[in-house]
């Protein structure tokens, strides 16, 4: 009698243990979609906006190049990185080792003037790559020579190389370093000036070689499209892959498992929520092993006009298959003064600033969370103009802004958790 009333007893706690945990849903069972990615209520994770979400404010490459402020910025470990652009008319860099606190300039081996062909598509000309502590590479073009500067100590010493081009009028608007002496690099321009398509290069020994790259059979230049807008990446030095948004609104995704040797070619079609979108603009892609991931912005059009999408492409299977989300929850935000809508830090997580607030994804812009972070905001309001994201690490970020009158900027950094910053003393 006693053990049946023990089991009575055992049922009842049982079932209101069971009870606790339903109802609402958020209980000790929580479904893979409602892990810690997604916010458990998104509406109140939106209340309490700033008092001015006027922040990001967008301005144009062209326009902050003549604005004598430092708008490109990488922090490699967190304490040792570089800030980099046109500054009193010339290109110019300087290094840090203490956070960003002091900066030292660098002597370049040359100098590059601020110029009509210092841009083209809202892409600065030169582009960095920063491979490390101490290696970095600059690649640009003057007049019709393709030059190559490469350090390896930090700026105290530098490898300069040239090359003469098929004729004037290209800018370097893409660059991929996967090791401290290869890299690819895209050259393009008006066709009305370079007579043609754009040009992919790859670059050996620092700098000092410069061959041109084919993803097809084409008789001479690249095999691209006339008037592609490219994004180049490798992962390594043997797997690559070439993103082009042509004019005719298709996105041409080219790869490669034998260092550019070979190329195979697909077309990647737009989602099915905007069936028919064309494609406009390509960003930079974020590379790790067999993972890729990069923003894009598409077109539609209907009877009140046209309308702009974000979208996110991924693969995690090295090319042969391609998934695409509709951000648009990312239209009006801004990363850096080239307009990438996003910053990834790897092929996963990912950063971008709308309305005041900072935004974050972990799943590959799936789901984006927006912020709180009161420094961050505040600051927004008095410096609505953001420069740069870069973040070093999930945890570790810095953003550099600039004030509504673009004679100042500020660099900030996170303070002990990834969503609190202070300004760099």
């Amino acid at each position: 009698m006693k053990a049946a009333r023990r089991t009575l007893a055992w049922m009842a706690l049982c079932g209101t243990l069971a009870l606790a945990g339903c109802g609402d849903g958020e209980g000790a069972q929580i479904a893979k979609s409602q892990s810690a990615l997604k916010p458990p209520n998104q509406t109140a994770a939106m209340l309490d906006k700033p008092t001015r979400a006027g922040a990001p404010r967008s301005i144009s490459i062209t326009a902050i190049q003549r604005k004598n402020l430092w708008y490109h910025l990488r922090l490699v470990d967190g304490e040792t990185g570089y800030r980099y652009g046109y500054v009193r008319g010339q290109f110019r860099m300087e290094r840090t080792t203490d956070r960003g606190v002091t900066w030292k300039p660098l002597s370049l081996p040359g100098a590059l003037r601020l110029s009509s062909q210092s841009a083209y598509a809202g892409v600065e000309n030169p582009q960095v790559a920063v491979v490390d502590l101490d290696t970095v590479a600059v690649y640009g073009v003057d007049g019709n020579r393709f030059f190559r500067w490469a350090t390896s100590d930090g700026g105290r010493h530098w490898q300069a190389a040239s090359s003469s081009l098929p004729r004037g009028g290209y800018r370097v608007t893409s660059v991929s370093q996967p090791s401290r002496k290869d890299a690819w690099v895209v050259l393009s321009g008006p066709a009305a000036e370079t007579g043609g398509a754009p040009l992919i290069y790859r670059v050996s020994d620092a700098g000092a070689r410069a061959s041109l790259v084919r993803v097809d059979d084409a008789p001479e230049g690249s095999g691209l499209a006339t008037g592609a807008q490219v994004e180049v990446v490798f992962a390594n030095l043997r797997d690559g892959y070439i993103y082009a948004a042509n004019p005719d609104g298709k996105l041409v995704a080219y790869q490669t498992r034998d260092g550019g040797a070979h190329f195979e070619r697909r077309v990647l079609s737009a989602p099915a929520s905007i069936s028919g979108a064309r494609v406009v603009r390509v960003f930079p892609p974020r590379a790790l092993e067999q993972e890729i991931t990069f923003a894009s912005i598409w077109r539609t059009k209907s009877a009140s006009g046209w309308r702009d999408h974000v979208v996110v492409f991924r693969t995690r299977d090295g090319g042969d298959s391609y998934a695409g989300q509709v951000c648009d929850v990312l239209l009006g935000a801004r990363a850096n003064v080239e307009g990438a809508p996003c910053a990834f830090v790897t092929p996963d997580y990912g950063y971008a600033i709308k309305d005041g607030r900072l935004m974050r994804t972990s799943d590959s812009g799936t789901t984006w969370l927006t912020l709180h972070s009161t420094t961050l905001e505040q600051w927004l309001e008095s410096h609505p103009y953001v420069l740069d994201i870069d973040y070093v690490s999930y945890t570790q970020g810095f953003v550099l802004v600039a004030n509504a009158n673009l004679n100042q900027t500020v660099l900030l950094a996170t303070q002990g958790l990834r969503d609190r910053f202070a300004p760099v003393p």
